[in-house]
């Protein structure tokens, strides 16, 4: 984006885990890659073991003067940061201790105890095979019926 001349802020997250700097390393072009992202503003990741992999890295292939605590400073100044993701525990505990989710609960547990149920807790996109694990349900169906 910036060689496309882009000057506006730009970020980019790391949904994985960043390995550490020698498994880094073991990438072909791994300091063309890697320094592109010098090119982003914010580069965020969701754990500090990531955010110091990261670092570490940088320290190590760039040079200990490319990194000033939290910022690398090569092709100016990239922030890196550490943005985890998940739930807000205790406003969910709030949640399912309050009186409108436990007469929900009550009213599921008595509409479901007569029925079967096949329930998957993950996420599910494009990348991750949905054709696959429909058929899948649709095997196991068949098995329990």
């Amino acid at each position: 984006m910036r060689a496309a001349g882009v000057i506006n802020r730009i970020g980019f997250f790391f949904h994985t885990p960043l390995p550490p700097s020698a498994t880094l390393a073991a990438l072909p072009n791994h300091e063309s890659l890697f320094s592109a992202l010098f090119a982003y503003d914010l580069v965020g990741f969701q754990s500090h073991e990531d955010k110091e992999n990261f670092l570490s890295y940088v320290r190590t292939y760039f040079g200990d003067q490319a990194v000033e605590g939290s910022v690398v400073t090569r092709r100016g100044r990239t922030l890196v940061d550490v943005f985890p993701l998940g739930i807000d525990v205790e406003n969910f505990r709030a949640f399912a201790q309050s009186q409108g989710s436990q007469e929900a609960l009550q009213r599921i547990q008595q509409e479901y105890s007569r029925r079967k149920l096949l329930i998957g807790i993950d996420p599910l996109d494009y990348a991750k095979g949905i054709p696959h694990r429909v058929r899948g349900f649709g095997e196991i169906l068949e098995e329990v019926s």
